[in-house]
């Protein structure tokens, strides 16, 4: 991933891949995944921020990888070969 800031505002970008799942005597064919994600953060003030993103994930036919963090999210399970795209805006403020 990389981030750079300009000011006020804060600009993410990531990519991710994974490969085919192996194990000890075969690998398993399209079991894989790429995960692309922009994202920014604008400071309103020195205590608040804007932010936002939008975040791709695209399965091989064999594995159905989410977003989630923890092992708890909010993203239904997904089907095998399922991709996922997901756009977030958010308000943060620190008390």
């Amino acid at each position: 991933g990389v981030q750079h800031r300009m000011g006020a505002l804060e600009l993410h970008a990531q990519y991710v891949t994974q490969g085919n799942v192996k194990g000890f005597a075969a690998t398993l064919a399209d079991s894989g995944s790429k995960a692309y994600a922009l994202g920014a953060r604008y400071e309103l003030s020195k205590r608040t921020a804007l932010t936002g993103s939008y975040n791709v994930i695209t399965n091989g036919a064999a594995n159905n990888m989410n977003i989630s963090g923890g092992g708890q999210s909010s993203v239904g399970s997904l089907t095998a070969g399922s991709d996922l795209k997901v756009m977030r805006a958010s308000i943060q403020h620190v008390f």
